[in-house]
C-alpha cells in the first residue's frame, strides 16, 4: 500500500472481520501461543 501524506500506510475500506471464529474448531486441541505457531507454519508453508 502506499504511503499516505504523514507517511503512514493508507488503508482502503474497513477491515473485515469475516475470519472471526474461523478456527474454533481448533480451541480445544491448541493453546492460543500453540495455535500463533502453528498459524506462523501455515503461513511459511502457504510461500513455498
Amino acid at each position: 500500500m502506499p504511503p499516505n501524506s504523514s507517511g503512514g500506510i493508507e488503508m482502503k475500506g474497513k477491515f473485515s472481520f469475516s475470519w472471526e471464529g474461523g478456527l474454533k474448531e481448533l480451541k480445544n486441541e491448541y493453546t492460543s501461543v500453540e495455535l500463533q505457531h502453528k498459524a506462523m507454519e501455515w503461513r511459511e508453508w502457504k510461500c513455498i
